[in-house]
């Protein structure tokens, strides 16, 4: 616990200054409505955004390790020391406001703490952390980006940046088998920043009541399992909550100008789409602020955005390139090149509908090019979904609050009220943009977890806010009703958290080792040594190490392990 511990404090202070680097730049050529003491939160966030597109960008001709991370921690300190005062004065102010919080809001901190050193020291419980999230963290530590990974196992090509950030803070040449706890200190900064919402509604604060309530339900399902793991889920949904949240916040103001909210929407979003591309809705709402600013007259800022997003975008696509052939895979209907490393389009085709089956019904399939799966038709799928959803709380919550949540959003904006909170016209763009989202993810891929931040501030859109507005239920008896659950939901994720970790006494110095490949053959392969699971899992052996059920046409293109592989039937 306590290197988890110091680790996460390395990680706070070089995101933290790499987020003051970014607002500074960014304002320096699109100047934002100053806030005079932004939270740091949002700041660490945007640093972390920042840091892993720098990542993507010299994991094109070196591996990401201590010395890259030393390099960007120098130019975040470096920054941070000519901002020194901008720092003092954040500090001082940001002390002052926890000093005057509720004594609440400090139980709920230590509880926050207490649940995200508790899960991330332990086992993971995840299985796709073996299975390819630590092989690819594996590849991106100890080389620049190979061409071809990806026939290795193809799922490696998703090439989540949060795994490129996970490899940035490893400390893998430091600590044996490395520190794979990023998402517990998302979980410990993010549920903080919630709290920020939480103690202005116990002062009866109201002035951003809605974003300030989805703070509030987003502390009932704490998804903890995913604390165990790098699964790229809960940066997309906890940071997309984040976005959503800052979102509504701007709706409530009724003005859609460019300010430090925007900016923070427009940089988390771009990030989240490298994270995973489900994301690439959230872009919607960056998108909506760009054209009214267009409207107007804020020229600069389109050349603004582009470059921003240029800055993300496009070392993550020369990634995907040269990891899978494709610009984004699974995509197999974008096919634009044609290199010897591609993976096949028939097991591009495969993966993509493998995902939609899986999403649909759990299906898990081991196989280089996932024999059996394919498009399903509704009627096929839908009983199955109803009944795996069925079996889950989240599931159960999700199933009965969507119809009244429906029927909700549709009069909030039929029936006219006194003291309406959002203008209408944003709040029908907001609600279209959610069910858009919404009907594509119901029909293509339908996981609780490719969707929870989206689901929970529909709910809490078109369930609460009409609740409110039309029942006339005060507005302190729905926060005092829905913190009562939040505060429970610590307290049992706490008791279960030690539950499930009985052993923590053996980790209060360093975490659980992750997880060894003890059952494996070694093979060559153009005389390099190539390492064979006994299962699917490689964890975190050095590469290349595949699963039992590997292509046997797989070969290096040349003897050099870092001009990668292509399958042996190609044009050489």
């Amino acid at each position: 616990m306590l290197i988890i511990l110091l680790n996460w404090f390395l990680i706070t202070v070089v995101c933290l200054s790499w987020g003051y680097l970014g607002k500074y730049l960014c304002e320096k050529w699109q100047p934002c409505l100053e806030q005079p003491h932004p939270h740091p939160v949002p700041l660490m966030l945007m640093g972390m955004a920042l840091l892993t597109a720098a990542g993507n960008v010299v994991s094109l001709i070196h591996s990401i390790d201590w010395q890259v991370l030393s390099l960007f921690g120098f130019i975040g300190m470096c920054f941070l020391w000519v901002d020194r005062q901008q720092l003092k004065g954040d500090f001082f102010y940001w002390w002052q406001e926890v000093k005057q919080a509720s004594w609440l809001t400090y139980i709920l901190a230590f509880l926050i703490l207490f649940i995200a050193l508790l899960k991330t020291s332990g086992p993971t419980e995840i299985p796709d952390e073996g299975e390819y999230f630590l092989p690819l963290v594996r590849w991106i530590e100890q080389y620049p980006v190979v061409p071809g990974t990806g026939l290795i196992h193809d799922r490696m090509g998703y090439n989540s940046a949060y795994h490129l950030t996970s490899a940035l803070f490893s400390q893998v040449a430091f600590f044996q088998g490395g520190l794979y706890d990023l998402n517990g200190w998302l979980f410990w900064i993010i549920h903080i920043y919630f709290l920020g919402g939480v103690n202005r509604l116990l002062r009866r604060e109201y002035t951003y009541y809605w974003s300030d309530m989805l703070m509030v339900c987003a502390g009932i399902f704490l998804f903890r399992k995913l604390l165990t793991s790098m699964d790229a889920d809960y940066p997309t949904n906890f940071i997309g909550l984040l976005v959503l949240i800052i979102w509504i916040k701007k709706i409530s103001e009724k003005k859609l100008k460019w300010n430090y909210d925007a900016l923070i929407i427009l940089v988390l979003s771009g990030f989240l789409v490298t994270v995973k591309f489900t994301a690439l809705f959230l872009l919607l709402f960056p998108a909506w602020i760009l054209i009214n600013e267009m409207i107007r007259g804020n020229k600069k800022i389109i050349p603004f955005v582009l470059l921003l997003g240029a800055y993300f975008a496009v070392p993550w696509f020369f990634r995907n390139y040269f990891l899978t052939g494709f610009l984004v895979y699974p995509l197999y209907f974008i096919d634009l090149f044609q290199p010897d490393w591609k993976i096949p389009i028939e097991v591009a085709w495969a993966n993509y509908y493998y995902v939609e089956e899986h999403a649909k019904n759990l299906v898990v399939r081991y196989s280089y090019a996932y024999e059996g799966t394919g498009p399903l038709q509704f009627w096929e799928w839908w009983p199955q979904w109803l009944i795996d959803t069925k079996k889950d709380l989240v599931g159960k919550f999700v199933l009965f609050m969507i119809p009244f949540s429906l029927v909700g959003s549709i009069l909030s904006l039929v029936i006219k009220t006194k003291n309406q909170m959002f203008s209408r016209n944003y709040l029908l763009g907001t609600y279209l943009i959610v069910l858009i989202f919404l009907i594509f993810w119901f029909f293509k891929f339908p996981a609780i977890r490719f969707a929870w931040p989206w689901l929970l501030t529909f709910i809490v859109m078109g369930g609460l806010f009409p609740a409110l507005q039309l029942l006339k239920i005060p507005k302190n008896v729905l926060f005092l009703g829905l913190f009562g659950l939040m505060f429970f939901s610590f307290l049992r994720g706490s008791w279960k958290s030690i539950l499930e970790n009985k052993e923590i006494q053996n980790h209060l110095i360093r975490p659980v080792e992750v997880n060894k490949l003890d059952r494996y053959t070694v093979n060559k392969l153009n005389g390099i040594p190539l390492t064979i699971a006994d299962s699917v899992y490689c964890w975190g052996i050095d590469p290349p190490c595949m699963p039992f059920y590997y292509h046997q046409e797989l070969e290096l293109r040349t003897g050099n392990i870092l001009d990668g592989f292509r399958m042996s039937n190609t044009n050489k």
